[in-house]
């Protein structure tokens, strides 16, 4: 018992210092419709208000094909790409309750695309900690919530008489 209130202390120091707000985002595939050749879609959205999102590393790799390896290589394909690569800790309390997260899910984190490469639930169902890799140039995918504040002035009086 001790050591859960020991995490829980240390997950809402983390969150304190290194807390950012993300979306969590779930596609759940619907129904075909094989006549119109149509799927439908639902993507459910889960805001996270702090979460621990801590970097690993950033680098650009190199990937190419085998016949760039070859002696004699004709033409061979390849291509540089930049990889950022995070730590993300989600506290169970800041999810619905039993919601179970999936590898096929993704997360937005300041207006970029994540996908999740490692996923695992902490202990006593504390949390997730995941390891979430950036591709540049990803689709975003990302859902707004248009939020609008109107300020309302009354200017005008009125009495009512009671007779």
């Amino acid at each position: 018992m001790n050591q859960l209130i020991f995490l829980r202390q240390a997950m809402y120091s983390l969150k304190r210092e290194y807390g950012v707000s993300i979306s969590l985002y779930q596609t759940v595939t619907g129904n075909t419709d094989f006549e119109a050749g149509t799927k439908s879609l639902t993507r459910t959205r889960y805001y996270i208000h702090r979460a621990v999102v801590t970097p690993i590393k950033y680098e650009t790799s190199a990937f190419y094909n085998a016949a760039f390896l070859k002696a004699a290589r004709g033409f061979a394909y390849g291509g540089y790409q930049d990889l950022e690569i995070k730590r993300v800790i989600i506290d169970a309390r800041d999810l619905p309750i039993g919601l179970v997260i999936e590898p096929e899910d993704y997360l937005v984190i300041s207006h970029q695309k994540f996908e999740i490469k490692y996923l695992e639930k902490l202990e006593g169902n504390g949390g997730w900690q995941m390891i979430v890799q950036r591709l540049k140039g990803a689709p975003v995918e990302e859902t707004h919530v248009a939020v609008l504040y109107e300020n309302v002035r009354f200017t005008q009086q009125w009495e009512v008489s009671w007779v």
